[in-house]
């Protein structure tokens, strides 16, 4: 089950937020730009598997989609989204 923040006033359709992202397995750096601008990390999971982090600013939720709707056409399943304000 997923925490709900305390405090989701910010959260509005066409407004920018920070987001991460995590995804298994290794997306290459190199795919930041397509990825509208993410900053993107790895980790080791203690099972060995490798979890790509994608962390930044998106502009609106529109975007969000779009970067969701790229790992998803990529075949990396989502293990998570934070939204931030």
């Amino acid at each position: 089950m997923m925490n709900m923040p305390d405090d989701i006033s910010f959260l509005k359709y066409s407004s920018p937020a920070h987001i991460q992202i995590e995804v298994k397995g290794e997306l290459d750096k190199r795919l930041s730009d397509y990825l509208g601008g993410l900053e993107i990390a790895w980790r080791t999971d203690r099972n060995k598997i490798k979890i790509s982090r994608l962390e930044g600013e998106i502009t609106d939720q529109t975007s969000l989609m779009g970067v969701l709707n790229a790992l998803y056409d990529m075949r990396f399943p989502i293990i998570n989204v934070i939204v931030k304000q």
